[in-house]
C-alpha cells in the first residue's frame, strides 16, 4: 500500500508539475509529512524527479526550438553557484530550521501566488 501511495503521489506531482502548478512542492511536503523522510532526502528525491520529468519534454523543445542556449547557459551557471552556496549553507543548518526555512519559502510563495491571481497577474 505505501508504494502504491508513494506512485500515486508521484503520478499527481508529475502532473501538476507539467501543468506548471509547483507539483515538486507538494511532491516535497507529500514525502516530509506523510513518508516521514527526512528534509534533505525528500529534496534529493524531487530533484531526481524533476530531471527525469524535465528530460522527457527536452527532444519536444529542441525540436519545435523553444530553447535559447544563451540563456540556459547562464541559468545553469547561477544554479550551480546557488547550489553550491545552499549546500554549505544547509550543511550548517539544523534539520528543523531547514523545514523551517522550507515550510515558510512555500508559504510566502502561495501567498504571492494567491494575491498576483486576485490581482490579475498572470
Amino acid at each position: 500500500m505505501t508504494r502504491l501511495l508513494f506512485a500515486a503521489a508521484a503520478f499527481v506531482s508529475a502532473a501538476l508539475s507539467g501543468m506548471g502548478l509547483g507539483g515538486g512542492g507538494l511532491f516535497i511536503i507529500y514525502l516530509t509529512f506523510a513518508s516521514d523522510i527526512p528534509q534533505s532526502e525528500a529534496q534529493l528525491y524531487n530533484l531526481i524527479f524533476f530531471i527525469a520529468a524535465s528530460s522527457a519534454s527536452l527532444p519536444l523543445h529542441i525540436m519545435y526550438r523553444r530553447l535559447n542556449f544563451a540563456v540556459i547557459a547562464a541559468l545553469s551557471i547561477g544554479g550551480a553557484v546557488g547550489a553550491l552556496i545552499g549546500t554549505s549553507l544547509s550543511l550548517n543548518f539544523s534539520r528543523g530550521l531547514i523545514r523551517y526555512i522550507m515550510g515558510a519559502f512555500f508559504a510566502a510563495s502561495g501567498i504571492f501566488s494567491l494575491v498576483r491571481s486576485f490581482r490579475g497577474g498572470r
